[in-house]
């Protein structure tokens, strides 16, 4: 995850988006997740990009939340959704 992050990081700063903020690396439920904020004026952005390798499939999510709450209370709740995220392997 952490290779994945500097070649993505690497990308949005080639292309001018704005530096990731407050990042941090956890373990979500099953899933390996990169937790951050992005600056925009006058709300939060939070995000989570999680991952997730099951039955031989990878599986990438990214979870976005704008709001004008705390950060801290925008990522309880994406971290809430994420670990309602099932998946299930058809048969």
């Amino acid at each position: 995850i952490p290779k994945f992050w500097e070649e993505e990081t690497a990308s949005w700063k080639k292309n001018g988006f704005p530096e990731p903020r407050d990042v941090v690396f956890e373990k979500i439920g099953g899933w390996d997740a990169i937790v951050y904020e992005l600056q925009v004026p006058e709300v939060t952005n939070s995000n989570i990009r999680a991952h997730l390798v099951q039955s031989g499939t990878w599986i990438d999510i990214h979870l976005s939340m704008t709001s004008s709450k705390p950060a801290a209370e925008n990522r309880k709740y994406l971290r809430k959704l994420l670990q309602g995220v099932a998946v299930k392997e058809r048969k």
